[in-house]
């Protein structure tokens, strides 16, 4: 299973006062914090599975999602979960990627926001 991890935001070259360098810099810093929040959710979906909170299962349909009161997660979607958190360790490493407070969160996903504003990408709203 490939999953595309990798946000890009198209950075208009008609911002005069940024320069190239510092654009590339802003891009940069807009995947790390991507990745940041990303690593974030998936850290909780693999908390809930290990306290037992949310339950793995094989397959499910929309009816029998409705009629059942437990948290689950269709195993395919958990594998996925797995590979992008193990993706993200090895990408940064002793490098800190999460799991965040809600406080730590919400100003990562503010810088996010304003990073992605100024260079006229769109906001992502998160019901965190």
């Amino acid at each position: 299973m490939k999953i595309e991890m990798q946000m890009k935001v198209n950075i208009p070259r008609e911002i005069s006062h940024v320069s190239d360098l510092q654009m590339d810099a802003i891009q940069i810093m807009i995947e790390h914090l991507s990745d940041m929040v990303c690593y974030h959710h998936c850290s909780n979906i693999l908390t809930e599975i290990e306290n037992g909170v949310v339950v793995v299962v094989e397959k499910q349909t929309r009816q029998e999602l409705r009629s059942n009161p437990r948290k689950t997660i269709q195993r395919d979607f958990w594998e996925g979960v797995i590979y992008v958190a193990k993706h993200l360790e090895d990408k940064y490493g002793d490098k800190v990627v999460g799991p965040w407070t809600e406080y730590e969160l919400g100003r990562i996903t503010g810088i996010l926001d304003g990073l992605r504003m100024f260079v006229g990408g769109e906001q992502i709203k998160l019901n965190s």
